[in-house]
């Protein structure tokens, strides 16, 4: 009878511990963090360029380019607040916030898209 009584408290007791190690590392990421992952991408734009591609497609908020060299995919890049003048067709390096979703094509964020000559 003790016998079982020890293995259905340690249920329990592990149980327990296996809920804190999976909610221990929860936490609430807040605006001010996410601001500052932003703003930091943004001021690093002396690093050299993420990537060269051509300019296949200009929307309002987006532009969609093709890797040129050794990273030939195609990426949709979010160009909010970015000035750029590139059209359809032109060679352009892009600085990105680093962050890229696995997608088809693959999604960014552009912080600087400059037109090569």
């Amino acid at each position: 009878m003790t016998r079982l009584r020890c293995i259905n408290w340690s249920g329990y007791v592990l149980v327990l511990m296996l809920m804190f190690i999976f909610t221990a590392g929860c936490g609430d990421v807040t605006n001010d963090s996410l601001d500052n992952y932003r703003n930091q991408g943004v001021s690093d734009v002396s690093r050299e360029a993420d990537l060269e591609a051509v300019v296949t497609e200009k929307g309002e908020k987006t532009i969609t380019v093709v890797g040129m060299g050794a990273v030939s995919q195609t990426y949709i890049l979010t160009t909010n607040g970015v000035a750029y003048t590139a059209e359809v067709g032109d060679r352009v390096r892009i600085w990105t916030t680093g962050r890229y979703q696995e997608s088809h094509p693959v999604q960014a964020t552009a912080i600087k898209i400059e037109q090569v000559e």
